[in-house]
Formats: structure tokens, C-alpha cells, sequence
């Protein structure tokens, strides 16, 4: 799995682990899977920002346990280290769209095993995030050349 997956050593015991002795629910599994395949934060960050996002979303907060929590806090604070503002509503849209990708995966895992379950999270979440890069940038780039014209030509002189 760690080839696989591109998890780490530890990752890769926290996984087996989860599937030798499976937490009481699905969530609790997934949730082992998907923490492993996303690697550590550090240092810590604030979840303030994130716990009030959630909230605005309808998402359960589980601010009992934030440790999914980590990485968009942690997103968030480079934004703002690096002065950039994302437009007004674009999180929101980022989330909308997130989570209806989010229910597409979840529709398919299969639940025959836990060891099935995991693997197909791992499998699902590491190799799988190159792809929705590329395909942002593509869109990205579609999505420039139908608004400016040829996204490929430099733009002419005097343009502004």
C-alpha cells in the first residue's frame, strides 16, 4: 500500500491498523484512511475560521475531533500570508462543488471489507487529487481562451 498509495511508514500502520481492529463506524474508518492519505500539518493552526465556515455550510463541525480541520486552516493562513483574497462567495463555490465531487467518490466505496473500504479511499484520495489539479488547470485554461480569445497568443501590443 505504500507504493500504492503514496503513504508514509506511519500512515501505512495507522491504515492497517484501522482495518485489523475497525472503528464502530464507516465514517471513523474513512475518516482513518483519509487522515493518512492527507499527511500531517505543522505547526498546528487556528481552526476558528474553519469551525465558522463549516457552520455557515451545514456541515458537522465535529470540532470535538479537528483534525481533518488542520489542512484548510493551514490553507487559509498561507492565503493570507501571501496577501491574496480569494473573491467574495468563491469559498462557498469551492464547497458546493467539493462536496458534490465528495458524494460521487462516497457513493462507490465498496463496503465489503474494511481492508476494501480503506484501500479504495487511499487509492481514491492520493492518486486521484493530481488528476482534479489538472483538470482545474485545463478548465482554467478552456475557461480563459472562451473569455480573452486565444489563451495561447500573447497578448498584442497596447492590449490591456
Amino acid at each position: 500500500m505504500v507504493s500504492q498509495g503514496g503513504l508514509s511508514v506511519a500512515a501505512t500502520r495507522e491504515v492497517i491498523r484501522a482495518i485489523d481492529d475497525p472503528p464502530d463506524s464507516v465514517d471513523e474508518l474513512l475518516g482513518v484512511a483519509a487522515a493518512a492519505s492527507a499527511g500531517p500539518v505543522d505547526p498546528r493552526p487556528d481552526h476558528t475560521r474553519v469551525h465558522e465556515l463549516l457552520t455557515q455550510w451545514g456541515w458537522n463541525d465535529a470540532a470535538g475531533d479537528c483534525s481533518g480541520h488542520d489542512h484548510l486552516a493551514a490553507a487559509l493562513d498561507a492565503l493570507d500570508d501571501a496577501g491574496f483574497r480569494l473573491p467574495v462567495g468563491a469559498l462557498d463555490l469551492y464547497a458546493e462543488h467539493v462536496r458534490a465531487i465528495a458524494e460521487a467518490e462516497l457513493a462507490h466505496v465498496p463496503l465489503t471489507s474494511a481492508a476494501d473500504a480503506v484501500r479504495y479511499v487511499v487509492l481514491g484520495t492520493v492518486p486521484v487529487e493530481p488528476v482534479l489539479l489538472a483538470l482545474r488547470r485545463l478548465a482554467q485554461h478552456q475557461a480563459c481562451a472562451e473569455q480573452f480569445g486565444d489563451a495561447t497568443a500573447p497578448p498584442s501590443p497596447g492590449a490591456a
